[in-house]
């Protein structure tokens, strides 16, 4: 089994989220967001990943709640898979052990 080593929990120094309305209509009754997700690492890495989605009915809050965590989940997954293939890409990696399992 192989298990990351110390050091990991410090490799993303930020991690932002910016919202952009991107089209409604003329009632609201429907709005088009993008959410963007921004992760900067500590050796300088910057990678943006991002998700676009509608709200259909805006009178349900819980809704638009959950569609946006939803969103924000899904640009971060985003940014991450970019994150790696940067990293891959730029030589950059990540130490690994082998965990003592018995």
């Amino acid at each position: 089994m192989m298990q990351a080593t110390n050091g990991v929990e410090c490799l993303i120094k930020t991690v932002q989220y910016q919202w952009n309305e991107l089209l409604s209509d003329k009632d609201k009754q429907a709005i088009i967001f993008r959410v963007v997700c921004v992760i900067s690492t500590y050796s300088g890495i910057c990678v943006e990943g991002s998700h676009i989605f509608t709200v259909h009915n805006i009178s349900h809050t819980e809704d638009k709640n959950a569609l946006a965590l939803t969103s924000e989940s899904a640009a971060y997954n985003n940014a991450i898979q970019c994150l790696t293939a940067a990293m891959a890409f730029s030589g950059q990696v990540v130490s690994m052990k082998k965990a003592n399992v018995e």
